[in-house]
Formats: structure tokens, C-alpha cells, sequence
């Protein structure tokens, strides 16, 4: 019998639904439902140090009035929404505590230390597969890993990006550090790599190149699939912007390569032309966003044509598409780009950066711009607002289909089934 044994521990232990985590959430969510049409067993499983153990469920710990105050504390500290008032009030909490540590306070513990044990079926219809999906990046890991390959597992990485080596002052030093170190030596424990995207596939086949290491994944074995999404078009709003102006969106987390500046810059040149429109900014706070951030809540058009909505529930964000001229993506690098196939979904034009992957998923239905060049972005966003005949526009009958989570998840499995079977016949 196929068996996945799915390291998420890291994600449904944390309450931070961005990014990453949302993309495992969704997958694991939908490998329930998927295990009876492939016909395997799916075991939700953690490292503990180099122990693969079963996740145990979040809890809260309050065995001591220190213990809750601190909780309800960090809770508070955790939801300021100015964060630059946060760092003058506590300034050495935010740096003396990483994001676990927070978590570990607020009871975010991965407590299990129950080991599972694998026993690995040699027979010819079993599969047993090790399916690293989380963002855990501990090299801790390495001989738990290399023990399943030993009893005949075949263990598979997703891959979500190389952003920490190829951009490596958009992330934080500690998340480049264990990114890249884990990165250039998970060759050497894998058996296959699974990639967001034929981009970052393309991505990781250069870069591995470059690694001075004594094995190398062929490129039969690395793959990609894409992301999904579940969206409803039919979703009630609960808030609509009353505002008559075109409005521009711009949706995900606020860290250096999403480049929330070079976007600024270009609308400041329109404002400054007094073209009556708006920029809103969906996105929750992420790293080295200090400045920017910032700069937003300082801008003289914020709250009038400048616009930041941190925690946007589905159903604003569905309606902010909906209402929007276009979406814009300036990223310097992306794994995938969701947005895109949200908005294009919902018929919202995209106008984005000139970057692989960007092609990769809009193709002929995006606008693109230099990132060498703001004035560029301006002169589309003005010609979104005014006139949009001449410029792309979304395949609706296309992005109206666009694979869902469950469709996402099944490419994942079916091709990390295939990359597996044809290392056993190796």
C-alpha cells in the first residue's frame, strides 16, 4: 500500500496562514479527500530533531498566571497593527524573540515525541514516500531522512523558491542562512524535488550546477506542479470601497523582493500628474518592512488615494478584485505567483514584472514592465485607468478553470508517484 508520510508540523503548529503555510495547509487539507482515489494512507508527521513523530494538535498552555499574562501579552504584541510605535514601546522584543519563540509562548508547541515507525513493504504495489512540504529547513533532520531512504523509502522536497540564494537581501540573514545551507545539501539525502513551477524547477537545474557536491539529482528527477485555488465568485462582501477612482490592487505579504517601493514611486509620479486614482495595498506584515510600512502610514494620500488593508477576510479580497482595474506584481522573484491566477480568475487585468515564472503562468494575458524601469509601470497604470482596448486582457474561459487545490494536490501526488516509481526501477 502507498503511504505518504507528509512533514507539516511546522505549519499546523504555527497560526501564521501566509505563503507557505497556506500552501500546505490546502495540501494537506485535500490529501484526505484524495486518499481514496489514489489509494494510499496519509500520516501527518513532524521532525523532532531527527525523529519523524506524529503532529500533535496546537494547544494552549496556561498552568501559571505568568505563563497566561505573557500570552495574552505577546497576543498583544503580536496584533499591534503600528508596528513602528511596537518597536519603540518593547524594543528589544522583537529582536530578542524569533517567530518561534513567540509561538512557543503563546502555546504554538509541537509537544509529540511519539517516534512512528516505519516499516518499509518491499512488495512490488507499495510505495513508501517521505514528502518534506514544510518550511522546516533544520539540517537536524538529515539522518532521520537518511534512515527512511536506507529501509527502502523514497523521500521527495517541494520547493518553493531559491529566492534566499539568488536575492539574498529581500529575507532575513537567519532565513537565508538555513535556507541555502539546507538547500545545498539536501542533494545529498533526496531521492526527488518537487517545484511550484516549471520556472523555479528551471531555477534549481542551474543552480545545482554550480554546487560543488558528490551528488546531483538528475533532471528526471526534480518535477513541478502548480498551485491551486478555491475561490467563489458568488461570496457576499462584507465592505466595498465607496470610492468612485480606479483603483489598482496589490495583494501579498510586505517584505523587500515584493517591492512595495519601486510600486510607491511609480504612483507618486502619477499623483503628482493629479490622475485621480488609487493604490490599495492587501497584505500582512513580513520582514524588513519597517521602512516601507512607514512610508505608507506617513504618505499624504494614505487613507485617500493610498490604501493598506493588513487582515482582508476571502471575501474582501474577492470583491477587491472584482472591483479593481488591474492587479500589479512588482516582485523581483516569486516561486509561483498566486495573485495572478486570482485576479485572472475574477477577470482582473494583471500588470507585472518581466520574470520567468510571470510568463510562465499569464503568458499573453498580463501586461508586463522593466523593473529597471518605474516610469514604465506608471505609464500602464495610466493607460489602465483611461483606456484599456489596446492592452492585454485577461482568457477568462481559461483562468476560469484553473486547476482548484484538490486538482493542485493530485498533479503534486501523481507525479511524485511517478518520479518515485521510476526510482525503483533504478
Amino acid at each position: 500500500m502507498k503511504t505518504i508520510y507528509m512533514e507539516c508540523g511546522t505549519t499546523l503548529n504555527s497560526s501564521v496562514n501566509t505563503g507557505i503555510q497556506r500552501v500546505v495547509r490546502s495540501i494537506v487539507r485535500e490529501s484526505d479527500y484524495l486518499s481514496e482515489e489514489f489509494g494510499y494512507r496519509c500520516i501527518k508527521v513532524a521532525f523532532n530533531g531527527s525523529k519523524i513523530c506524529l503532529v500533535s494538535e496546537p494547544k494552549i498552555e496556561t498552568k501559571s498566571l505568568l505563563k497566561l499574562a505573557t500570552n495574552v501579552f505577546i497576543r498583544l504584541l503580536v496584533n499591534i497593527k503600528n508596528i513602528k510605535k511596537a518597536y519603540t514601546l518593547i524594543p528589544n522584543i522583537a529582536k530578542e524573540f524569533s517567530s518561534r519563540h513567540i509561538r512557543r509562548l503563546v502555546g504554538y508547541v509541537n509537544n509529540s515525541s511519539q517516534e512512528i515507525p516505519i516499516n518499509i513493504n518491499s512488495e512490488a504495489d507499495s510505495l513508501e514516500i517521505l514528502l518534506l512540504l514544510d518550511s522546516t529547513w533544520d539540517n537536524r533532520i538529515w539522518p532521520g531522512v537518511d534512515e527512511f531512504r536506507a529501509r527502502g523509502g523514497h523521500v521527495c522536497a517541494v520547493l518553493y523558491d531559491l529566492i534566499p540564494f539568488s536575492h539574498p537581501k529581500t529575507v532575513e540573514e537567519v532565513t537565508r542562512i538555513a535556507h541555502t545551507q539546507w538547500w545545498v545539501e539536501a542533494p545529498l539525502h533526496l531521492d526527488s524535488i518537487m517545484c511550484i513551477s516549471s520556472a523555479v524547477r528551471d531555477d534549481y537545474l542551474d543552480w545545482q550546477k554550480k554546487l560543488n557536491i558528490s551528488r546531483k539529482l538528475s533532471p528526471e528527477s526534480v518535477g513541478y506542479f502548480h498551485l491551486g485555488a478555491n475561490l467563489k465568485r458568488d461570496d457576499p462582501v462584507i465592505e466595498v470601497f465607496n470610492s468612485r477612482r480606479p483603483s489598482f490592487l496589490v495583494v501579498g505579504s510586505i517584505e523587500p523582493r515584493k517591492n512595495h517601493a519601486f510600486i510607491l514611486d511609480a504612483f507618486d509620479q502619477l499623483w503628482n500628474n493629479d490622475e485621480e486614482i488609487n493604490l490599495v495595498i492587501v497584505g500582512g506584515f513580513g520582514w524588513k518592512c519597517g521602512e516601507v510600512l512607514s512610508r505608507i502610514q506617513t504618505h499624504p494620500e494614505f487613507g485617500r488615494r493610498l490604501f493598506l488593508i493588513k487582515d482582508a477576510s476571502d471575501r474582501d479580497l474577492n470583491r477587491l478584485y472584482e472591483i479593481s482595474e488591474a492587479i500589479i506584481i512588482a516582485s523581483l522573484a516569486e516561486g509561483f505567483g498566486l495573485p495572478i491566477v486570482e485576479a485572472l480568475y475574477h477577470g482582473t487585468a494583471v500588470i507585472c514584472s518581466d520574470i520567468p515564472v510571470f510568463r510562465e503562468i499569464a503568458g499573453m494575458n498580463a501586461s508586463y514592465f522593466d523593473l529597471a524601469c518605474n516610469s514604465e509601470l506608471a505609464m500602464l497604470v495610466s493607460k489602465y485607468a483611461k483606456d484599456k482596448k489596446n492592452l492585454a486582457t485577461p482568457d477568462r474561459a481559461k483562468y476560469g478553470q484553473w486547476i482548484s487545490w484538490s486538482e493542485s494536490t493530485r498533479q503534486l501526488f501523481e507525479r511524485m508517484f511517478s518520479l518515485a516509481a521510476k526510482n525503483q526501477e533504478i
